[in-house]
C-alpha cells in the first residue's frame, strides 16, 4: 500500500500517516499520490537572459549570440563575464543595442559588446534594444507604425499600457505584473514566492497563474470564503 501512495519516491511510515520523499527535481503530488517532475522553467529566475529547456528531473539553458553561459551554466552573460565568476551584473536600464532587425522581427548585428540605454540605442545606433529585442520607434516613412513599433517595445506593452516619458517609452503594467527593466516588458508577479500575498493559501498549495494565482486545497480540506481552508473530505480550489 505504501508504494501505491508514494510512486517514484521513498515512503516512510509514520504514526499516524506517512511521509513521501522525492528525488531532486521532483515534488510530491497529493492528488496523483506520486513524485512528479518540477518544471523549473516556470520560475521567473530560470535562465536569466536565455532560454530555459525543461527535462525530467532537471533543466538546462541556452543563449542567443553574442551571449554565452556563465560558469554556473544557468545564466546568459556577455563573453567576458563567462570567465569571471564574480562579474558585476550590467547596470540597470542598459543592455545590448542591435543595429538591424529582420522582417520577421529578429534582432541582428549587435553593437559590439557595449551596453547602452534604450534611448541612446534607438537615437544613435540601432533598430532594436535588449535581450528581448525591443523595437525602436519607427521613423517617419509615410506609413503609420504598428502599436508595437510606436511604443518601441516588442509586443506593444503586452500586459500593460505604453506611455511616453522623457527618455522615450515605458510600460505601465497591469495589476499582477511588474516592469522588467532589462527587457522593458511587463512580467507576471509570482505571488507564490515566500512572503508574497499567496501566503494566505493555508492548508493548500499555491499555483501561480498569468497575472494572478490560485489556491488548491490539500486532500481532506475544502475552501471557505475566507482566505484559508478547513478540514473536509473533498478537494477544491479558490481564486483571489
Amino acid at each position: 500500500l505504501l508504494h501505491q501512495v508514494c510512486k517514484s519516491g521513498v515512503c516512510v511510515n509514520n504514526i499516524p500517516g506517512y511521509t513521501c520523499y522525492c528525488s531532486s527535481g521532483f515534488i510530491y503530488h497529493h492528488t496523483l499520490l506520486e513524485c512528479v517532475d518540477v518544471d523549473e522553467c516556470e520560475q521567473e529566475d530560470s535562465c536569466p537572459g536565455g532560454l530555459c529547456v525543461n527535462t525530467v528531473g532537471s533543466y538546462f539553458c541556452t543563449c542567443h549570440p553574442p551571449l554565452v553561459l556563465d560558469h554556473s551554466q544557468l545564466r546568459c552573460v556577455l563573453p567576458e563575464c563567462a570567465v569571471r565568476p564574480f562579474c558585476v551584473p550590467p547596470e540597470e536600464g542598459v543592455s545590448l543595442c542591435w543595429q538591424q532587425v529582420s522582417a520577421d522581427l529578429v534582432c541582428q548585428s549587435p553593437l559590439g559588446r557595449r551596453q547602452v540605454s534604450f534611448q541612446e540605442c534607438c537615437c544613435l545606433y540601432g533598430e532594436g534594444w535588449g535581450l528581448q529585442c525591443a523595437l525602436c520607434p519607427g521613423t517617419d516613412t509615410g506609413r503609420r507604425p504598428s502599436s508595437a513599433e510606436d511604443c518601441g517595445i516588442l509586443g506593444g506593452c503586452e500586459n500593460g499600457r505604453c506611455i511616453r516619458v522623457e527618455e522615450g517609452y515605458t510600460c505601465d503594467c497591469h495589476h499582477g505584473y511588474q516592469l522588467d527593466m532589462a527587457s522593458m516588458t511587463c512580467r507576471d508577479i509570482n505571488e507564490c514566492e515566500e512572503g508574497g500575498p499567496a501566503s494566505e493559501c493555508v492548508n493548500a498549495r499555491c499555483v501561480n497563474t498569468d497575472g494572478s494565482y490560485r489556491c488548491i486545497c490539500w486532500r481532506g480540506h475544502r475552501t471557505r470564503r475566507d482566505p484559508w481552508t478547513r478540514p473536509n473530505r473533498t478537494r477544491d480550489e479558490w481564486h483571489p
